[in-house]
């Protein structure tokens, strides 16, 4: 069953699991149709993201290629680990609580009306 904080979507701006936005995104491809070099790009985007993330977003047809080889050979279970995986999710679910203010509930105990309510405002307000 899924927990209050899986149900809120998070902002553009303020998820942490998104390395480019979209505004770097459309950077990207409009500096590659300029005639900047990958590599210049990728030295502008250093830290932020590798030199194969930029070649992805500009060539979106490489991606979706090693996506269906990976699915084919089953590479994405290579490197999934379940206890890095969880402890994944339990920072993603904190980090929304931190965010939105919202409590920590144990099983068993009751959300208050108006709590409720505003959680409920919170997740309709999503896109």
């Amino acid at each position: 069953m899924p927990t209050i904080p899986d149900k809120i979507k998070l902002p553009p701006n303020k998820d942490r699991r998104k390395k480019l936005t979209p505004a770097d995104k459309d950077n990207i491809k409009a500096l590659h149709k300029q005639g900047t070099p990958i590599r210049e790009i990728a030295r502008q985007y250093e830290g932020k993201c590798s030199r194969r993330l930029i070649q992805f977003v500009i060539f979106p047809e490489r991606d979706q290629h090693l996506k269906a080889i990976r699915t084919a050979t089953k590479g994405h279970l290579k490197y999934y680990n379940k206890e890095k995986h969880t402890k994944a999710i339990q920072s993603l679910r904190k980090y929304k609580r931190e965010i939105f203010n919202l409590k920590t509930y144990k099983p068993g105990e009751r959300v208050s009306l108006n709590e409720n309510k505003r959680i409920n405002s919170i997740i309709k307000s999503q896109p």
